[in-house]
């Protein structure tokens, strides 16, 4: 089996043998994959922002595309 073989995926196939048995485990568990999503997507969302403000401030300042 692979997850004997890498400690990182015997770890990830542990946590997931838990949280299967457990459906608190697994609403929590699911919550907090929501809540990293959400944060990745605000983050992105920040950077694209934050592109484009550089962008038109350039563009403002006369430099070319």
């Amino acid at each position: 089996m692979l997850a004997e073989k890498n400690k990182d995926i015997k770890k990830a196939y542990d946590l997931l043998q838990i949280i299967n048995k457990d459906e608190k485990a697994r609403m929590l568990y699911d919550a907090r994959e929501a809540e990293l999503r959400d944060q990745l997507t605000r983050i992105e969302t920040a950077e694209n922002k934050g592109r484009a403000e550089v962008a038109k401030n350039l563009l403002d300042l006369g430099m070319e595309i």
